[in-house]
């Protein structure tokens, strides 16, 4: 346990076949307790909660991972249900964001195309 919240992580790498299996969560971790976010002073609180995980071969990768804070306030403006979450899958990676504020909804989404290959 972390004075700002949680993270647990596991890995499982075969070296032989380049298969891979992993998964994390990092869950009501505090923002403003964040070492970062105290020594810089940047008026910031909320609770992030971050999951992923991932199987598949450095070839042929695959990852679910999802980025979610429901209420974020940076000095006096707030935002709520920030959310951004990815899914790679068959060399596409299909990107999701939404968001709200000041009373407006704001999202978007994308593909990518991805080789699968490890640059050098």
């Amino acid at each position: 346990m972390l004075p700002a919240g949680s993270l647990i992580a596991n890995m499982q790498y075969e070296p032989k076949s380049q298969a891979y299996q992993a998964s994390v969560r990092a869950l009501d971790v505090k923002l403003e307790q964040l070492e970062t976010i105290k020594e810089k002073n940047l008026q910031l609180t909320g609770v992030i909660n971050v999951t992923a995980d991932g199987r598949g071969t450095l070839q042929d990768p695959g990852l679910k991972a999802a980025i979610e804070i429901p209420h974020l306030q940076i000095r006096d403006q707030v935002v709520n249900s920030l959310k951004f979450d990815t899914e790679v899958s068959n060399h596409v990676a299909r990107l999701n964001f939404a968001s709200q504020m000041l009373g407006t909804q704001a999202g978007g989404h994308g593909n990518r195309t991805i080789n699968g290959r490890l640059s050098r």
